[in-house]
C-alpha cells in the first residue's frame, strides 16, 4: 500500500497512480511528475482530450503556450539573477521573444571528453540551424563547454553574424573557473550558489528567445519549453549523430554555406 499522509482535508500521495485514482474519484486533485521525458505534454493532452468532449478544440490553448505561462506564475529569478538578466538583455540589445537560441550540450552523459574539431562543427550547426528558425534575428548562444562557445563567436566574428553569449565564464567573477557539471562534479553540494548564475542566466535566456535550436540532453530542451514559442525548435544533434545539416540562413531567406573558424583553441573539453 502506497504510503500516504493524511493532512487535514489534503492527501499527499507517494506515487502518480494513487494521483490518479483520487483524481478519477471526483476528487479535486493536483497531479505531477518530476523529470519526465515529455515535461508532461503527454498528461495534459489526456486531460484535454475529455475537455474536447465539450469544448471546441481551437479554443483550447497549446501545451506549450500553458507550460511558458504556468511557470512564470509558479517561478521568478531572485534579485541577483533578475539584475543580471536586466543588464545581458540591455547589453545585448535583447527583446524578449524576438531573438532565437541555441544551447549545446557538448559533455553529456558520460562523455568526458570531445574532439576540437567535432565541438566546433556542432557550434556552427547550432547557430546555423537557430538563424533557419528566425532569420535575420540576434542569437543567444549557449553551452557547457567555453570552448563551444568560443567556437560559435569566432564563427560570429568571421561573418559578421548577431551571435551573444554569456561567453563561457561565471558571470559573478571577473576570473575564469571552471564549468560547473551538476552530474559529474563531485563538489557541487559545496559550492557557492553564485557559482551557478551563468546556469540560470542561460536557462532564463533561452526562455526568453522566441526559438530554440538545441542537443543532447534536458536542458536544452527544458528552456525550448520555457520559449514564447514552443513549436519553434530544432534539435540538430542527437545520441552521437548530427540529424540536421543547416546552413546559415540570412534575414532575406538566403542560404549561405560559410567557412568554419580554424583559430579556436580548446579550453575546456575534458573534465577530469
Amino acid at each position: 500500500e502506497p504510503l500516504k499522509k493524511e493532512i487535514g482535508i489534503r492527501v499527499m500521495c507517494s506515487n502518480f497512480e494513487q494521483g490518479e485514482a483520487l483524481l478519477k474519484g471526483g476528487k479535486r486533485t493536483v497531479v505531477f511528475k518530476i523529470q519526465t521525458p515529455s515535461s508532461g505534454e503527454d498528461l495534459y493532452r489526456d486531460e484535454q482530450m475529455k475537455v474536447t468532449q465539450s469544448v471546441e478544440t481551437e479554443s483550447i490553448s497549446t501545451y506549450q503556450t500553458v507550460f511558458h505561462q504556468l511557470f512564470r506564475q509558479f517561478f521568478q529569478p531572485v534579485p541577483r539573477i533578475a539584475d543580471l538578466l536586466d543588464m545581458r538583455m540591455k547589453e545585448y540589445n535583447l527583446i524578449p521573444g524576438k531573438y532565437a537560441a541555441v544551447h549545446l550540450r557538448a559533455l553529456y552523459g558520460n562523455r568526458v571528453h570531445r574532439d576540437l574539431q567535432e565541438v566546433v562543427e556542432l557550434a556552427v550547426l547550432g547557430v546555423n540551424c537557430a538563424s533557419n528558425l528566425l532569420p535575420g534575428a540576434p542569437i543567444y548562444f549557449a553551452s557547457d563547454t567555453s570552448t563551444a562557445v568560443v567556437a560559435a563567436h569566432s564563427y560570429a566574428q568571421m561573418h559578421d553574424l548577431p551571435v551573444v553569449s554569456v561567453d563561457g565564464y561565471n558571470i559573478s567573477s571577473a576570473n575564469k573557473v571552471d564549468r560547473i557539471h551538476l552530474d559529474k562534479d563531485p563538489g557541487w553540494k559545496t559550492r557557492n550558489v553564485s557559482e551557478f548564475d551563468s546556469t540560470f542566466v542561460d536557462l532564463y535566456m533561452l526562455a526568453q528567445s522566441k526559438c530554440v535550436a538545441y542537443s543532447n540532453g534536458g536542458f536544452g530542451t527544458f528552456g525550448s519549453m520555457l520559449s514564447y514559442d514552443g513549436d519553434c525548435k530544432m534539435r540538430f544533434f542527437k545520441g552521437k549523430k548530427k540529424i540536421r545539416r543547416c546552413v546559415w540562413m540570412s534575414a532575406d531567406r538566403q542560404r549561405h554555406n560559410l567557412e568554419l573558424p580554424q583559430n579556436v583553441t580548446s579550453l575546456d573539453l575534458e573534465i577530469s
